[in-house]
């Protein structure tokens, strides 16, 4: 689906008197909104903050919003969304009332049998033994999480392939730069201490440049613009 074709289903967005809202920024962010509105928003979010040198905590803020449109928008675009994000908290819960209730240890220490001489050697060789009320759902917790996780290569290409023509080949120099693109932005997204003084504002456009340009060329009919995609890498690689 194009930019134009999303454009016509979705409608335009509200028109905002910015001079950064270029025609071509407005065409993505409607783009993506026909995929997933609220990724819209952290678009257009981002696009204000990169504008506005004056918000503190920006560069995180930034980082945060396009690192989940980097997650999020290949499984809209695609239809390959996974099962949705666990719900952590209540499945530890539920875990850890049956731990509480079993009366184990919550200090790490291993339970030693009743008779048996407890050393630190023996501590270390001793089997644990828990009930099965306990160890199912531990084990269908590990089973969901890793069952859930999906690795950036698989999630990028979900994009990439959505946006190739029936038969096309999949850009790989445009993937990886994809991926490094969004692996600078996950290792910004938290709060490491840095201040936005700490980080390279040519580093920031470069970056978001990138970012920004590849999900235009895949909007556009990504196979057709495959001469933009070799401006964005070598702007990008020098």
């Amino acid at each position: 689906m194009s930019i134009q074709q999303t454009t016509a289903i979705s409608g335009k967005l509200p028109n905002v008197a910015a001079s950064y809202l270029s025609p071509s920024r407005m065409e993505l962010a409607d783009w993506v909104r026909g995929y997933a509105p609220s990724l819209a928003e952290l678009y257009l979010g981002a696009l204000r903050m990169m504008d506005d040198t004056s918000i503190p905590g920006r560069v995180v803020l930034i980082c945060h919003a396009v690192r989940e449109i980097c997650n999020r928008l290949p499984g809209r675009v695609s239809g390959e969304e996974s099962g949705g994000r666990l719900d952590y908290t209540w499945r530890v819960e539920v875990i850890a009332k049956a731990w509480v209730g079993s009366a184990l240890p919550l200090d790490g220490a291993v339970p030693i049998p009743a008779g048996a001489t407890a050393s630190p050697v023996s501590e270390q060789a001793a089997a644990v033994q828990i009930p099965s009320y306990l160890f199912v759902p531990m084990a269908e917790l590990v089973r969901d999480h890793l069952n859930g996780r999906s690795k950036p290569e698989q999630t990028a290409m979900r994009l990439f392939k959505a946006a190739a023509p029936e038969g096309g080949a999949m850009s790989a120099p445009a993937l990886a730069q994809w991926l490094k693109t969004r692996e600078w932005f996950v290792a910004h997204a938290h709060d490491s201490g840095r201040l936005d003084a700490d980080v390279d504002p040519n580093e920031l456009e470069t970056h978001f440049g990138v970012f920004e340009q590849t999900l235009m060329s895949l909007g556009r009919g990504f196979y057709k613009s495959l001469d933009d995609v070799d401006a964005i890498l070598d702007a990008a690689n020098r």
